[in-house]
């Protein structure tokens, strides 16, 4: 067996998924400041986790609704080099560093629509943090 060539940049393994992350984010397009997105991330870095900026889409299967198939638009963006996403999730140790991202999301700043997801809601989406106290900041742009 051949030994596999590794094509990327050997920097790449340096920075971790989070960084990346913050770099897809950076790279966005949409009606924000993805700029200004990453550096108030950055900034207020001892109130969150975990950022991802995505899209999730799905639409129901021809056969039955019940069934709901992902939309991987994203496949045909990367060949143009572009992450269009318009949804930020931004996960918190509790429910006080969502209050204060709120307080401190300029208004002015990279704006969008802000909410966060109840516990129930979160132990739903993140069933291996159930008992945590973890909560999920959203902010979404149109």
């Amino acid at each position: 067996m051949e030994d596999y060539a590794n094509p990327l940049p050997p920097e790449l393994a340096k920075f971790t998924v989070q960084e990346i992350q913050l770099e897809m984010i950076r790279r966005a397009g949409g009606n924000f400041d993805p700029d200004e997105i990453v550096e108030f991330l950055l900034e207020h870095q001892d109130l969150w986790v975990a950022a991802i900026l995505y899209r999730v889409s799905t639409h129901p299967h021809p056969a039955t609704p019940l069934i709901q198939l992902p939309q991987l638009f994203h496949l045909r963006e990367l060949l143009d080099d572009f992450w269009s996403s318009d949804t930020l999730y931004v996960l918190t140790n509790d429910q006080a560093q969502i209050e204060k991202l709120l307080e401190l999301w300029p208004e002015d700043g990279p704006g969008g629509m802000t909410d966060y997801f109840s516990k129930e809601q979160i132990d739903l989406m993140l069933p291996t943090m159930r008992g945590e106290n973890c909560r999920i900041l959203k902010v979404w742009w149109d």
